[in-house]
């Protein structure tokens, strides 16, 4: 997981296949293989047939579950990237140390019952959350829950439905087979249930599963989020798993 603060990455340039790299005093650089990288100082390219001289490198931006190659026709960049920390030596073992002893309550397995609705709501696709990893996890350490009155809710908010093999990737193919994965659905009045007014008298209504569990659990994390400052923590209930008209109205 990336840890506080940012560090600042000197670039280099790449030797372009097609252009031909100009007299230089670093002959070295000049005679760099395709896409061998030379110091950001140590060259340009001149267009063949125009003397125009080009400078470019290749930076490469994080998209989706791989790299973006970005070709940027500029000397003088700079890249500012995340800190990055190690994680956790032991996943599993941290997520039972963090719900077999929390602050300020009791052991999760003991605060909800073998008798009890569960509802567990995790972020939608757009959220890199490793539920498969936590709801495995979760799923053990509540196995006096037996797999019928469990129902994992897909935290939409207002995006759309996740199809049957985006949840399946999302949740992991063992937990999709156990138990109930259903998507949110902000448009449905037919799957949202009352949940009460906010201050300024506006009627908010819920996921209807979320309202009618006995218990329940939100998965999530706190992220950097370019308009809020943070993302994450209740945005899990609100607006992931609200009415279209109070997610207009509040999420804003």
């Amino acid at each position: 997981m990336p840890g506080a603060g940012v560090k600042r990455r000197s670039i280099s340039f790449r030797n372009k296949p097609g252009a031909l790299a100009s007299e230089s005093s670093d002959r070295a650089a000049a005679a760099a293989p395709p896409g061998e990288s030379v110091p950001i100082s140590a060259l340009r390219f001149t267009a063949p047939g125009f003397g125009a001289i080009l400078w470019s490198m290749i930076a490469k931006l994080r998209y989706g579950r791989a790299d973006l190659a970005l070709d940027v026709p500029a000397r003088d960049v700079s890249i500012f990237e995340p800190t990055f920390v190690p994680g956790l030596a032991d996943e599993a073992a941290s997520f039972r140390q963090a719900v077999g002893e929390p602050l300020n309550s009791r052991p999760l397995r003991e605060v909800v019952g073998a008798s009890q609705r569960l509802a567990v709501a995790i972020p939608d696709i757009t959220r890199p959350l490793p539920s498969n990893r936590l709801l495995g996890w979760l799923l053990e350490e509540l196995s006096h829950v037996p797999d019928t009155q469990w129902t994992i809710v897909n935290g939409t908010g207002s995006h759309r439905a996740n199809t049957d093999d985006e949840l399946r990737a999302m949740v992991g193919p063992e937990v999709m087979r156990r138990v109930r994965v259903v998507n949110h659905s902000a448009c449905d009045p037919g799957s949202l249930e009352f949940a009460g007014r906010t201050r300024d008298g506006h009627p908010v209504f819920l996921n209807r599963e979320w309202v009618r569990a006995d218990r329940r659990i939100v998965l999530g994390f706190i992220e950097p989020h370019f308009m809020a400052g943070f993302s994450g923590g209740y945005k899990g209930v609100f607006p992931a798993l609200a009415d279209i008209d109070a997610i207009m109205h509040y999420h804003r």
